[in-house]
């Protein structure tokens, strides 16, 4: 008798380790492909683990003849209420830098601890090197972009100089297999990885800049002034050769153009109570130039943070961090020498009512400025109970 409860309470223990082993691994049930699509798509799985939410993502099959492209996901964790809409929060986006939404989620409701479905979207109507599945807000994670390559994408090459032009040898182009380690040169503001490894949207964002220089056929010194010129130096892991490729596009610029000026570089905001809620804090923002400066858009690196321009011409609208969800149609124009105000906002109770610690965000301010159209400020601020 002793013997069979001792078996008993063994078949037990073994399903309960099965069962907390299913939770954890979030593999999917069913069938799942790996390998390359006859178009060249890799469906490897994707997960991203920020947050305390376990997110395993993978393509069910990318070819054009079907009718639908269905996305396994699954969504774990044991202290986050899954009760996402994932047929909201999540969309689809190619190489043009357009995002599509999905045509349906079939899976587990909202709620509970442990999810999983098919995110089900149309296919694209035209070709596309790479794909990102993005789902945004999700346990305070601004976005989590899931991508894959398609390894047959083709690059098009520069076309060749006339015959008898005395012309030095073009710089090679980049090809579509040295990408991943030009990713790896660039800073993800986010979260200080590089790019290639980064899964939130900034990274996404970047990568996608490069994507599209490598299928314009650029070179490699073309990529990093592309990325010098968006973004600035804070992108480059190496800070001699931002310095290089600065001097490059410097010297290709005339003396009469506008130059972008944000003080300070950063503040510290000292310590604050959670409960304080809504904190700010006020940049000035200048035309340090000789033609006027346009200022496009403001984008933040986190949710948790929002930012407006206030100019002779009124205040703008506000903007966050998600670049797909700012406005597009605003735009403010600095004359030489005129001054106006970033307002940053920070609020203390965005990632719950724990979130103690010290918090760094940044913010980019968008312009014309030929030489850098994307200038980052920042600040600090110690959160306390």
């Amino acid at each position: 008798m002793r013997s069979s409860k001792v078996f008993i309470l063994s078949v037990s223990a073994v399903l309960a380790v099965l069962v907390l082993t299913g939770c954890a691994s979030g593999q999917f049930e069913g069938p799942t492909n790996t390998s390359p699509t006859a178009s060249g798509w890799d469906l490897s799985p994707r997960r991203s683990d920020a947050g305390r939410v376990v997110v395993d993502v993978q393509p069910l099959g990318l070819e054009n003849d079907q009718e639908f492209w269905d996305f396994n996901v699954a969504l774990n964790t044991h202290s986050v209420d899954l009760e996402y809409d994932l047929s909201q929060v999540a969309f689809l986006r190619c190489e043009r830098g357009r995002d599509y939404e999905p045509v349906s989620w079939e899976g587990s409701p909202p709620g509970g601890h442990h999810r999983q479905g098919v995110l089900r979207f149309t296919p694209l109507d035209h070709p596309s090197s790479f794909l990102e599945l993005v789902i945004r807000d999700v346990a305070g994670v601004p976005e989590r972009v899931f991508r894959w390559e398609n390894q047959r994408a083709s690059v098009p090459a520069l076309a060749p100089a006339p015959v008898g032009d005395a012309q030095p040898a073009p710089e090679p182009t980049v090809s579509s297999a040295e990408v991943a380690s030009i990713y790896q040169e660039f800073v993800c503001p986010c979260c200080g990885q590089d790019i290639g490894s980064c899964t939130c949207g900034m990274a996404a964002e970047r990568r996608t800049l490069i994507d599209q220089q490598v299928a314009q056929g650029a070179s490699q010194g073309e990529i990093y002034q592309a990325m010098f010129q968006t973004y600035g130096a804070e992108v480059f892991f190496d800070q001699e050769l931002a310095a290089g490729v600065q001097a490059e596009v410097l010297a290709a610029l005339p003396d009469e153009r506008p130059v972008l000026a944000v003080e300070p570089a950063e503040l510290d905001l000292g310590t604050v109570s959670i409960d304080a809620g809504m904190i700010s804090a006020t940049f000035a923002v200048r035309n340090a130039g000789q033609s006027d400066l346009t200022i496009t858009g403001l984008q933040t690196t986190c949710g948790c943070t929002t930012a407006a321009l206030e100019t002779s011409q009124g205040t703008s609208p506000v903007f966050g961090a998600n670049s797909s969800e700012n406005p597009t149609n605003w735009s403010a124009v600095l004359v030489p020498g005129e001054e106006a105000s970033l307002i940053v906002t920070f609020d203390t109770l965005f990632h719950g009512p724990d979130a103690t610690g010290e918090f760094r965000r940044a913010v980019s301010v968008i312009s014309d400025d030929p030489l850098n159209s994307r200038l980052n400020v920042s600040f600090a601020v110690e959160v306390t109970q």
